[in-house]
């Protein structure tokens, strides 16, 4: 469903959109960034925030997304990063979005092939929004599909993960086993933040 318009007060940017290509056969990527500016409204007041980043409301051509900054790249810190930094690890997060999205395909695959009953699994390709002039120049957000009308479940986190018997919540306790087993144990897709509670121990 469509979100209802904004009704707080929005500030009017002017950005390039910047995109991350991956070309799958090579293995070479690329940021793509838009030739022309485009024009945007955001609402100044965060709708959400984690330990480390905050979610504004952004409307683009009529459509409205959820843009994602860092607001301290340290939850024990309270310094504010760069607009450099912010982008760089924005850039990081895009890019670990799409290997997400290459390893949930060959997930689903290999349920299908196997006959294994999963819940339907998709993840969102998002895209980068930088300022282009004023004194908020190369201000950026990480851009996804506003669902402000979904109820989400959060189903990764130290003590809950591993643990879910429903079909959501052990699809992706499944997405984590597969893809340690997948990349031939260089990853593992989990929720980090709080592991400096737990002792990891070595094999």
């Amino acid at each position: 469903p469509t979100p209802p318009p904004f009704t707080d007060e929005r500030v009017e940017f002017e950005v390039r959109r910047l995109d991350y290509k991956v070309d799958t056969e090579s293995n070479i990527s690329e940021w793509v960034e838009s030739t022309d500016s485009i024009k945007i409204r955001v609402v100044e007041t965060a709708a959400a925030a984690g330990k480390t980043k905050e979610m504004f409301m952004i409307e683009m051509d009529g459509k409205h997304y959820a843009g994602k900054s860092f607001f301290t790249l340290n939850s024990e810190s309270v310094t504010e990063p760069s607009h450099e930094e912010n982008l760089r690890y924005l850039k990081a997060e895009v890019a670990v979005q799409h290997m997400t999205s290459q390893t949930v395909a060959r997930f689903n695959t290999a349920a299908t092939d196997s006959c294994v009953a999963i819940a339907p699994v998709k993840v969102a390709i998002p895209f980068i929004l930088m300022v282009t002039e004023g004194p908020e120049a190369e201000r950026a957000w990480l851009c996804d599909p506003l669902l402000s009308k979904t109820q989400t479940i959060k189903y990764s986190g130290m003590d809950t993960a591993g643990h879910h018997q429903e079909i959501y919540g052990s699809t992706c306790d499944a997405i984590a086993h597969f893809s340690l087993a997948d990349s031939s144990e260089y990853m593992v897709l989990v929720d980090i933040q709080g592991t400096t509670r737990y002792q990891c121990l070595s094999r």
